[in-house]
C-alpha cells in the first residue's frame, strides 16, 4: 500500500507500507530509513525488502525532496536532522507505535538521533554503510546511490585498488566479533570513546571526483550510464559488480521519480546542524546492530567500530565481508538474515496493521 504523509503543513512524503508475508508471526514493524538524496526504492532494493519481510511489516519512504515526494526546499526549508521527526510522523501515520528502524548513510545517522531522543519508539535499531553522530558532515550524494559526506575533517581516503574479483560469486558470510579482548574499543561492553572525527578516513578519492560531477547536465541515457558508474564505484571492488542489475534499479528509480535532474537539497542546503552530538550516543540503550562494510570507500573502517564503541553496551558489530556502500544483491541474503536475527532477539511481538486508506 502506498500513500502520503504531511510531514509539515505542505510538505508530504511518499510511504510504502507492506504487510508481512502471510503465516509470518507477529513481530514489530520494520522502518527503513534511506541516506541523504536517495529514494526508499533506490536505497531498499525490492527483493531485499521481500526477505525482511518473511517475518516483518515493512515500511520504506522517500526524504522530503526525493522520489515521489514534495520537493519544496526553497519554499520550505529544513535541517537535516528534521528528516528524523519525519521518520515519527510517517511511523504515526501507519499507526505504529514501536519499531525495528534500519538506517543507512544518513539514515544511519537519523537512527541515531531517534534512538537518542525517541527510544520509546525504537524496538531495535540496525546502522549500515554510516558513521557516528560526531563525525557527521554536510553529504553530498550521487542520485540514488549513496551519500558520500565528504566536507568536515576527513582527509581524502585511498584510491581504490580495483583487483579482478570476476571470479566471486557470492557474498562472504558475516562474521561477529570474537571475544573481544578487553582492552579491544570496539568492544561493545566498553563505553569508551572511539577514533575521532580527525581520525577516521574519508572517502575514496574515487567517489570525491565524481562527486564533483552530481549536478552536469545529462540527457536520461547519460544520466543513466553515469549512476550506474558511480554505484559502481560505491560498491567497493571486492564483490562482483552486475552491470545489468544496477542498471535496472536505476531505470525502476527514475519511472519512481518522475524525473531526471538528481536530488541534491540534503548535500547541497539542509543545514547540518543537530548531527553534531556523538558526544551522547553512550546514552543509547534501544539494542544496536552496526553492520561492518570493509570495501565501504565512503565510510571505510574503522567507522563502524568507532560508531559501535561511542554507543558501548547496546551496540555490537557484525561484518558482511566484501560489502560496499551499496546494497547489491549479492549481499541481500547475509544482510536479511543479520537483521532478522538482531530484530528477532531485541524485540516482543506486536499486532499493528497497515493503515487502511
Amino acid at each position: 500500500m502506498q500513500h502520503e504523509v504531511e510531514v509539515e503543513p505542505g510538505v508530504t512524503v511518499w510511504v510504502e507500507d507492506l504487510p508481512p508475508v502471510e503465516g509470518a508471526a507477529p513481530a514489530a514493524p520494520m522502518l527503513l530509513v534511506a541516506g541523504g538524496d536517495e529514494t526508499g526504492l533506490g536505497r531498499w532494493p525490492d527483493p531485499l525488502v521481500d526477505l525482511l519481510r518473511a517475518r516483518h511489516r515493512v515500511i520504506r519512504y522517500d526524504h522530503r525532496d526525493t522520489g515521489r515526494s514534495a520537493h519544496r526546499f526553497d519554499e520550505h526549508p529544513y535541517r537535516l536532522a528534521d528528516l528524523a521527526d519525519d521518520a515519527l510522523r510517517v511511523l504515526d501515520a501507519c499507526g505504529i507505535d514501536r519499531v525495528h528502524a534500519v538506517g543507512a548513510a544518513l539514515g544511519g545517522e537519523l537512527v541515531q538521533l531517534l534512538a537518542l531522543d525517541h527510544p520509546d519508539r525504537l524496538v531495535s535499531a540496525a546502522l549500515l554503510a554510516t558513521t557516528a553522530l560526531e563525525t557527521a558532515a554536510p553529504e553530498t550524494a550521487a542520485p540514488e546511490t549513496a551519500d558520500p559526506y565528504t566536507a568536515g575533517p576527513y582527509t581524502a581516503g585511498p584510491e581504490p585498488a580495483g583487483p579482478d574479483t570476476s571470479a566471486l560469486e557470492t557474498a562472504a558470510p558475516a562474521t561477529a566479533d570474537p571475544d573481544p579482548d578487553p582492552a579491544d574499543p570496539a568492544d561493545p561492553a566498553m563505553p569508551v570513546p572511539g577514533p575521532s572525527a580527525a581520525a577516521l578516513p574519508g572517502p575514496s578519492r574515487d567517489v570525491l571526483r565524481m562527486r564533483q560531477e552530481v549536478q552536469d547536465p545529462r540527457d536520461e541515457r547519460g544520466e543513466l550510464a553515469w549512476r550506474v558508474e558511480f554505484r559502481r564505484r560505491l560498491c567497493g571492488g571486492v564483490l562482483p559488480f552486475d552491470r545489468a542489475e544496477h542498471a535496472a534499479l536505476e531505470r525502476a528509480v527514475l519511472a519512481h521519480s518522475g524525473r531526471i535532474e538528481p536530488s541534491t537539497a540534503h548535500a547541497a542546503e539542509a543545514d547540518p546542524v543537530g548531527l553534531d552530538r556523538g558526544a551522547e550516543l553512550g546514552a543509547i540503550t534501544v539494542p544496536t546492530l552496526v553492520v561492518e562494510a570493509p570495501e565501504d570507500p565512503v565510510y571505510p573502517p574503522p567507522h563502524a567500530r568507532s560508531l559501535a564503541a561511542r554507543i558501548g553496551r547496546a551496540a555490537r558489530t557484525v561484518t558482511i565481508e566484501g560489502m560496499g556502500h551499496l546494497l547489491p544483491a549479492v549481499v541481500h541474503e547475509p544482510l536479511a538474515a543479520l537483521l532478522l536475527d538482531h530484530a528477532a532477539g531485541a524485540g516482543e511481538p506486536v499486532t499493528s496493521q497497515p493503515t487502511q486508506r
